[in-house]
């Protein structure tokens, strides 16, 4: 406890150390602070389930828990769907004091510049890659720059003629440079070394407009006749290189006097002109210029051709450049034009490719950022941005830029709920208990329904613009089934492991078994079959003829039709409650849901329900059916053994998908233009109890004890689902902090309920204080240290008394960015 030189040396530490020793004979021990919560193994996810049913209480309709959406791979507690939905990213930059990616998006329409045409600046959090907001900078943003000087994102816009200044503290627009309404503003630079600001501008005059970085404003502008397009500013000699599309050459101009000093010919005459981004190879100071239709070349600090990047032969040039920052080596990323992938290349005057990164449609711009250090690359036609390690050059999930979740199914043998991503022909693993997207998965075109085997442990993906189904494992992709025309539907028998598909577009369904289309038979011309439900107790399958306004029966043993009912005619989803043999058939044009005796297909009830339901299924946790309301953004909520209409849920907007995780107790949402998955509890009498916690540092790991079921986790949000009852609870945090309540009871009385958390950080304390012992000295022990002082003051006087104290460690602040980077924390455990 007093070692050598805490206190000092001689008879101070020798009385010091006598009175701490009579008094370590006081009661137990040396007081502790709380111990480290180990980590290790995984957290308790949504489903830790506590206390056991009321008997007699009524069934709970459900609760939405939380939204899982498919825009950002990460979770988002309540009932808060994701409604950003920039399209057409093109240029990135980044905000490292934030942790922020600004990604400029340019929606342009097919057709051209039709109503509503607009485009932005999306903020997204770079640790989660959750979108945090759309700043609205005008009609096309052709660029964006983070400028570490001043702490502002610049957004250059085409179209309207200004350059935007953004405060990514707070998401939003301070204000607008004017560039004139013919100049058409391309491209930014900026010069660390006096904060200037470098602006291309394509029309005529063309030039460059100088922006002060201190005062926002215009200073001077650089003459340039042959269209600039990219401009790029070298701090290793002060030179501004800038792209002229019109001229086929690079100007460049020294930046201190602001006067061309040479012009470099970079297609030997030949019409073709520059395209993209440049990139700085510090390395060797060489400037890598991408020119389209042939190979990109390379200008030295001599400002003369020193080599050629050869274009992939199956591509049409590289569009832009995008250097590392952090390899000094000076690898370069090229955006292949047309070619949806990414060149690695290493920078030198014969540059080879390194790797080649698969991504989204039309590669645009490239960026490396974060700590650890990610390579991201935004794809303008398939509306995401896709991530892989600087390192190691593996993919990371794609942060989706887009609303394209059209289906979902639970894997009961991982835990996942596979999401298939309609626009972007994938197939994404959402891992709920751990709160992120574990992988993506390419499919077909346009996937639109899965379903999950589990006799092989496969899921089933139909791909209605490719015709195709395609076979997913553990392992990725598996196989590709030929079917019919535009595969809407699956419907898997359990026993034999037989999955159907039913092809909207010629009217047929085909049996698929081992990964081969085994059989195929038709279900009536022009039927427009959309949904199936399969009986396991009959080997009976069931089909909704959208467009003949009924549901049919089949024996798909032999394909053989076995009777029919008349429903409506704007039928879109089937589902058949197996307790009672009934099946319920969604009307999306009337807004019901016709129920009918699956035995008989006759008694048919009709039910009124939302606005537009598309989508239907039965819950085995609770035996109740959920119909999807598309218009009105809720669920509506059935009781089979009644046909009685109990309730709506609200959930996301669009509601287009349902699936339920079998007997676990949650039903999953699919809502296409929220892009989000909305999580509803379901289990029979079972809420959630949420604890949320207030003042850890980020990656904080802390604990709940609630009724004997502990849950571990480094997210802010706890949450357990309990039966009515009273439960007791305990709560433990890292060394360092003290949580508010440490202990105390929750009640449970049919609705969900959160209980607050503040942990306080432990502070240093006062030893002359009552009861402010410090840490690991109790009371009895600071009052004999007390009675050995008085001893050693009789003995030496006046003599002065030196000491140093120790102070609690600290648990680390919310700024540390150490444990950053691309590594997500969970929004709820």
């Amino acid at each position: 406890m007093s070692g050598p030189g805490r206190y000092g040396a001689g008879p101070v530490a020798f009385l010091l150390a006598v009175g701490l020793l009579l008094g370590a004979s006081g009661p137990g021990p040396l007081s502790r602070g709380p111990s480290e919560i180990p980590v290790a193994g995984p957290d308790v996810g949504p489903r830790a389930l506590i206390g056991a049913p009321v008997p007699g209480a009524p069934p709970l309709i459900g609760v939405v828990e939380q939204t899982v959406s498919t825009t950002s791979d990460a979770l988002s507690p309540g009932n808060n769907p994701n409604t950003l939905n920039p399209r057409g990213p093109q240029i990135l930059a980044y905000d490292p004091g934030n942790g922020k990616l600004f990604v400029a998006y340019d929606p342009i329409p097919v057709s051209g510049f039709g109503p509503g045409y607009a485009g932005g600046v999306a903020a997204i959090n770079g640790s989660t890659g959750r979108l945090l907001g759309d700043i609205a900078v005008g009609l096309q943003p052709e660029d964006v720059l983070y400028d570490p000087d001043n702490g502002f994102v610049y957004a250059v816009d085409w179209r309207s003629a200004q350059v935007l200044v953004i405060d990514p503290n707070t998401d939003s627009l301070l204000t607008s440079i004017g560039t004139g309404d013919t100049t058409d503003p391309v491209a930014i630079a900026l010069d660390p070394i006096d904060g200037r600001l470098f602006v291309t501008e394509s029309s005529d005059p063309g030039g460059v407009m100088v922006i002060n970085g201190t005062s926002n404003q215009e200073e001077g502008f650089l003459a340039d006749a042959d269209g600039p397009w990219w401009d790029l500013y070298d701090p290793a000699n002060g030179d501004l290189y800038v792209e002229n599309w019109g001229g086929d050459n690079l100007t460049v101009f020294n930046a201190t006097s602001e006067a061309p000093v040479a012009s470099v010919n970079l297609t030997n005459g030949l019409p073709t002109g520059a395209t993209g981004p440049m990139a700085y190879a510090p390395s060797d100071r060489d400037v890598f210029v991408p020119v389209l239709d042939q190979a990109a070349v390379i200008v030295g600090p001599n400002n003369t051709v020193v080599g050629t990047v050869p274009a992939p032969p199956d591509s049409g040039g590289y569009w832009g450049f995008a250097d590392n920052p952090d390899d000094h080596g000076g690898v370069v990323l090229a955006s292949v034009w047309g070619g949806n992938r990414v060149s690695v290349l290493n920078a030198s005057a014969d540059p080879t490719v390194i790797a080649s990164l698969p991504v989204g449609g039309w590669a645009e711009g490239a960026i490396v950022a974060g700590a650890p250090a990610s390579v991201l690359v935004a794809s303008w036609d398939s509306d995401n941005l896709t991530r892989f390690n600087a390192s190691t050059l593996a993919p990371i999930v794609p942060f989706r830029l887009s609303t394209s979740p059209s289906a979902a199914a639970y894997d009961p043998d991982t835990a996942t709920m596979d999401v298939a991503l309609a626009d972007a022909d994938q197939v994404v693993e959402v891992n709920i208990s751990s709160a992120r997207f574990e992988r993506s998965i390419p499919v077909g075109s346009d996937p639109d329904a899965l379903v999950f085997d589990p006799v092989d442990g496969e899921v089933y993906v139909a791909n209605g613009g490719s015709n195709t189904v395609s076979v997913l494992n553990a392992t990725g992709l598996v196989g590709t089934v030929p079917v019919g025309a535009d595969p809407t539907a699956l419907a898997l028998d359990p026993s034999s492991g037989n999955v159907y598909v039913a092809s909207l577009g010629n009217s047929t369904l085909t049996v698929v078994s081992g990964g081969h289309a085994v059989a195929t038979f038709p279900v009536g011309n022009d039927s427009g079959p959309v949904d199936l439900a399969f009986d396991p107790s009959t080997s009976r399958l069931f089909v909704v003829n959208s467009n003949w306004g009924n549901v049919s029966e089949y024996d798909p043993a032999s394909g053989s039709l076995l009777g029919s009912f008349p429903v409506g005619q704007g039928l879109d989803g089937l589902a058949l409650a197996p307790g009672n043999q009934q099946l319920f058939a969604v009307d999306y044009a009337n807004d019901t849901v016709s129920v009918a005796s699956a035995a008989s297909l006759g008694n048919v009830t009709i039910l009124p329900v939302g606005s537009g339901p598309s989508a239907i299924t039965y819950d085995p946790a609770n035996g109740l059916v959920y119909a999807a309301n598309e218009n009105d953004n809720d669920l509506t909520v059935i009781d089979p053994a009644t046909d009685a209409v109990l309730g709506t849920l609200p959930v996301g907007y669009d509601p287009v998908g349902l699936a339920p995780d079998g007997p676990l107790g949650a039903l999953y949402v699919v809502n296409q233009l929220s892009g989000s998955l909305s999580v509803v509890a379901t289990g029979s009498n079972e809420v959630a109890v949420q604890f949320v916690e207030t003042g850890l540092p980020t990656e904080s790991p802390w604990s709940v004890d609630l009724a004997g079921t502990i849950a571990r986790t480094t997210a802010p949000t706890l949450t357990f689902y309990a039966s009515n009852g009273s439960y007791g609870f305990t709560v433990a945090g890292p060394a360092g902090y003290t949580p508010r309540p440490a202990e105390g009871s929750v009640s449970v009385a049919g609705v969900g309920l959160t209980e607050p958390v503040a942990f306080e950080a432990n502070t240093t304390p006062v030893a002359s204080r009552a009861g402010a012992a410090g840490p690991g000295v109790t009371e009895p022990a600071l009052v004999a240290a007390a009675v050995g002082l008085l001893a050693l003051v009789s003995v030496i006087g006046a003599r002065e008394i030196h000491r140093r104290r120790r102070r609690p460690t600290s648990g680390g602040t919310a700024s540390d960015l150490s444990k950053g980077g691309w590594s997500e924390r969970p929004a709820a455990a």
